[in-house]
C-alpha cells in the first residue's frame, strides 16, 4: 500500500481545512449525512496521508451508519498535552462493543459479518499505519446502537518545529522522508 512505501512530505497541515476537504469529496446523497470539522491545531505532516486519514474515518462512519438514519460525523480536538493534539472524530452510527475496539483497527477485522455491510476491514488499519508514520496513535470506543469515536494523537506543531517532547521533536527536519 502506498501509505507505508511513499517518502513522507512534512509541511504545517491545517487539519481543519484537510477534514472539510475530505468531506466534501465524498459522494453523498444531499440529507444522508453531515460532517463537521470544529476549529483543528496545524501540525507538520504530510497533507495527502491526513486527507486519506480523514476519507477512511469518514467511509467507515458512512459504512457504519445505522439504516434510515441521517449519518453524523464530528472531528474536534480534545485536548493538547506535552507535545501533542488530540482530536476525536465520532459518529452516530452502529457503533460497536468494547471487545471489539483493538481489533477493528487491525487489517481485515471489520466489527461486522463479510458481506454483511460494504467495507473489507482495511481502512482503520491504514489510519493506524499513517498515525504510526506521523509519530502517531489511535484508539476507538464504541457503544452498540449509538455511535464510534476514534481518538486520534499526532505530535503538535508550533510555527517553529515540534513542540518538545513529541516523537518527532526538534531534530526532524523539514520535508523529511521517513
Amino acid at each position: 500500500s502506498r501509505v507505508m512505501t511513499e517518502g513522507l512530505r512534512f509541511e504545517p497541515v491545517d487539519l481543519g481545512s484537510v477534514a472539510r476537504r475530505a468531506a466534501e469529496s465524498l459522494e453523498v446523497p444531499p440529507g444522508e449525512a453531515s460532517f463537521e470539522a470544529e476549529e483543528l491545531p496545524v501540525v507538520r505532516a504530510d497533507p495527502a496521508q491526513m486527507e486519506q486519514l480523514f476519507l477512511y474515518l469518514f467511509r467507515n462512519a458512512l459504512e457504519s451508519r445505522r439504516p434510515g438514519a441521517r449519518l453524523r460525523a464530528r472531528v474536534r480536538c480534545v485536548g493538547r498535552a506535552n507535545g501533542f493534539v488530540r482530536l476525536e472524530v465520532s459518529d452516530n452510527g452502529l457503533g460497536f462493543d468494547a471487545e471489539a475496539a483493538e481489533r477493528i483497527l487491525q487489517p481485515f477485522r471489520a466489527p461486522w459479518a463479510a458481506g454483511e455491510r460494504a467495507g473489507g476491514g482495511m481502512g482503520l488499519a491504514l489510519c493506524r499505519r499513517i498515525l504510526m508514520r506521523h509519530g502517531g496513535s489511535i484508539s476507538a470506543r464504541g457503544t452498540p446502537g449509538a455511535g464510534a469515536a476514534f481518538l486520534l494523537t499526532l505530535p503538535e506543531w508550533s510555527g517553529a518545529g515540534f513542540l518538545e517532547g513529541s516523537a518527532q521533536s526538534a531534530a526532524a527536519a523539514p520535508n523529511s522522508k521517513v
